[in-house]
């Protein structure tokens, strides 16, 4: 199987090679702060249907599913931010070691 980012061969069942996935490992641990977002998203859910709506005089079960809808929110933000941060990867310009080599 050919890596999808640099065409290189390996026998992985991802679609790119180690490599590349060790490059985008060290990447995109420049951007650990991405996750103040959805941490603070998911806190803004629960806080609104956990807290605050049993407040206002709903059910229980509003604070139950609050929960889950608190954590459904994190983890669908930090799903986005992965995709936007690779894609941003995959836009980088490849390091000269690694482009192909010429095909004659």
């Amino acid at each position: 199987m050919t890596c999808s980012r640099c065409a290189a061969e390996h026998d992985g069942k991802k679609r790119w090679c180690a490599d590349c996935e060790t490059a985008y490992d060290g990447w995109v641990r420049q951007y650990a702060s991405d996750m103040i977002a959805p941490a603070l998203g998911g806190m803004l859910v629960v806080l609104m249907c956990a807290m605050v709506l049993p407040l206002l005089g709903t059910s229980t079960l509003v604070a139950v599913g609050g929960a889950f809808a608190g954590f459904g929110t994190l983890a669908g933000m930090t799903r986005l931010n992965m995709r936007r941060r690779r894609r941003q990867f995959l836009k980088a310009p490849l390091p000269r070691a690694y482009l192909p080599e010429p095909r004659a």
